[in-house]
């Protein structure tokens, strides 16, 4: 699962590995500094939250709209 945040100005890539049953694996921190791409591990328990957020904003999504009567 990935996410673009504007932090600061500029654009932040987070992606996060999710497991089969939803647990966070890994995830990592993208940005491009002076034309360059540069990628960073976040570690797991910083990157929980941001995750966690972002799962039950597509979970939230999926019932509002995409759910068969």
């Amino acid at each position: 699962m990935q996410e673009i945040r504007k932090v600061d100005g500029r654009k932040e890539l987070r992606s996060y590995l999710i497991s089969m049953n939803g647990t966070l694996e890994a995830a990592a921190l993208t940005l491009k500094i002076n034309g360059k791409v540069q990628a960073e591990k976040i570690s797991v328990s910083q990157a929980e939250a941001g995750c966690r957020e972002l799962l039950e904003f597509w979970t939230r999504y999926y019932r509002d709209n995409l759910k068969n009567p």
